[in-house]
């Protein structure tokens, strides 16, 4: 939104900008704000400060700090110039999740390469679509090229149903779960593993964590799959839906929008 009304006034902003951007720098990028990843030797990363220093960040200004607005369950559109549309749907942590996450993303392999692919990408026509569950316990779908909104929705809506009633093979089972440890150890790069370690210290995740979710994983069995439809179903969680499309789709939609933005 602030590129749009930047780009559509620039006359008037462009003098201005530069100021702007180096308060908003100031505001995020503070000396007792910021925490360094470095990937090297131990001897690089020495010479990294003794070059940097402070890396001239300054002290922040409590009073004038950036704060983000604590997060609310929203139903949100913007109209973009496009005839499919990207339609996403998320719900937060559910009482009823009793699933590791590790068996969560055998069952998200499942949803995403078996239900939804033959639901959304083969009879709804979406150029992708897929499910996951974040380690936090959020559920996540999402489809992209998708000529659909509220069919694609009831196909969100159903997959609690289909994940209980689940009746795949041992073999089906074994391949989702070979899939899921093969992606887990899959080779990484020194900056993608960097970028994991990052994650695994913001998110306070103890030591030989991945280990465990592994075990989680091989662990899984069909029963155990089956039983994460209860999270899928409980309606008391709250969520949120968010759509990107082309006019037409969204105002023949059904969904009662909290908002509809223009970005075209």
């Amino acid at each position: 939104l602030f590129l749009r009304e930047l780009l559509e006034h620039w006359d008037e902003r462009a003098d201005g900008l530069s100021d702007l951007l180096a308060d908003l720098a100031r505001r995020v990028f503070t000396a007792d704000n910021v925490t360094v990843s470095f990937t090297g030797p131990a001897a690089d990363r020495e010479l990294f400060w003794r070059r940097g220093g402070n890396l001239g960040l300054r002290p922040g200004d409590v009073e004038r700090r950036l704060t983000v607005p604590a997060p609310e369950p929203r139903r949100e559109a913007f109209v973009i110039p496009s005839d499919v549309a990207y339609v996403a749907r998320a719900a937060a942590p559910s009482p009823a999740d009793a699933g590791s996450v590790g068996t969560w993303q055998v069952a998200a392999r499942a949803l995403s390469y078996d239900y939804l692919w033959n639901e959304v990408r083969v009879k709804g026509g979406a150029y992708g679509v897929g499910f996951k569950r974040s380690t936090e316990g959020l559920r996540q779908f999402w489809s992209y090229r998708d000529p659909s909104v509220d069919a694609t929705l009831a196909r969100y809506d159903a997959a609690a149903a289909w994940l209980a009633g689940w009746q795949g093979t041992e073999g089906e089972l074994d391949g989702y779960v070979v899939a899921t440890v093969a992606a887990h150890d899959a080779p990484v790069k020194p900056r993608q593993l960097a970028r994991r370690q990052d994650v695994a210290r913001f998110n306070a995740r103890p030591e030989g964590w991945r280990d465990t979710v592994r075990e989680q994983e091989l662990a899984a069995t069909a029963d155990d799959v089956r039983a994460l439809a209860a999270a899928l179903a409980d309606e008391g969680a709250p969520q949120g839906i968010c759509v990107f499309g082309g006019r037409d789709a969204i105002e023949a939609s059904t969904v009662d929008f909290d908002a509809v933005t223009e970005l075209c």
